[in-house]
C-alpha cells in the first residue's frame, strides 16, 4: 500500500505540533521513526506475527509511531516540563495525554473511519504505556491483549527515551539502556521482542547514534 502525500503532510503536521510543546528535536521524531522501522523489520526477518506485519505495516508503523505522545499537547508545562520526579497527582494528569491523543485521532476517524494508517496510529497512542504484566495504562492490558503496535512502540520508546537527555534525567548509554530493557522482560516488555532487540542491539545503537538522523533539528 502506498500511504498518499495528504496523510503523510498531516501525520507530520501533528508531530511538529507535539515536538514544539517539549524541548526536544527534529531528532526525536527522525529516531522513532527509524527505530520503530527497524523494530518492524526484525519482526518480518524472524518470520513471527505473518499474519499482522507485512510490508505496509512496516512502512505505517514508520509513519505513525512518532505520533505516540501527540496528547503532551494538552499537559500543563508546569508537568510536562518539570525538572524532577512528579507527585502522584501530577503523574495522573501527564497519563491524560494518551486520551488527549485519542481525542484527536478518533475526530479524524469520524470522516474516514477505514483508514489504516489513522487506526494504526491510534494502537500506537492507545496502547503504548500497557505493560506486558498488566501493570500499564490507560486500560491494564495484559500479555498478547495488547495490541502489537503498542508491544512494539514500548519498546522504541522506552530505548530513546533512555539515551536521551531530558529535563528530568541524564542520557544514558547504550549498554545500560540494554540492561534497562533485558529487566523488564516479562513484567514491561513482550519477552519475544526483547529477544528481537537484543539480538540486534547494535542495529538500535547505530539507529540513535546515526549522524544522519542527529543532524534532523
Amino acid at each position: 500500500m502506498d500511504f498518499d502525500v495528504f496523510q503523510e503532510a498531516t501525520i507530520c503536521a501533528l508531530m511538529r505540533l507535539a515536538e514544539s510543546r517539549e524541548r526536544s528535536t527534529g531528532a526525536h521524531i527522525e529516531r522513532t521513526s527509524s527505530l520503530c522501522k527497524l523494530m518492524c523489520e526484525l519482526i518480518c526477518e524472524a518470520g513471527i506475527h505473518q499474519e499482522e506485519v507485512d510490508r505496509t505495516y512496516v512502512d505505517g508503523m514508520s509513519l505513525v509511531s512518532p505520533l505516540h505522545d501527540i496528547g503532551k499537547v494538552g499537559i500543563p508545562d508546569d508537568i510536562l516540563l518539570k525538572p524532577g520526579k512528579l507527585s502522584d497527582e501530577e503523574f495522573e494528569v501527564m497519563k491524560t495525554h494518551v486520551d488527549i491523543g485519542l481525542t484527536t485521532l478518533n475526530s479524524i476517524t469520524e470522516i474516514i473511519p477505514e483508514d489504516y494508517l489513522l487506526n494504526l496510529g491510534i494502537d500506537v497512542i492507545k496502547y503504548h504505556h500497557e505493560k506486558w504484566d498488566g501493570r500499564g495504562y490507560p486500560v491494564g492490558l495484559k500479555a498478547t491483549e495488547i495490541p502489537l503496535a503498542g508491544r512494539i512502540m514500548a519498546i522504541v520508546d522506552v530505548y530513546e527515551a533512555l539515551r536521551s537527555e531530558r529535563c528530568y534525567k541524564e542520557a544514558f548509554s547504550h549498554d545500560r539502556s540494554c540492561d534497562i530493557i533485558v529487566e523488564d522482560k516479562g513484567t514491561h516488555f513482550d519477552p519475544q521482542l526483547v529477544d528481537l532487540f537484543i539480538t540486534k542491539h547494535e542495529d538500535f545503537e547505530q539507529v540513535y547514534d546515526s549522524p544522519k538522523v542527529n543532524t534532523q533539528q
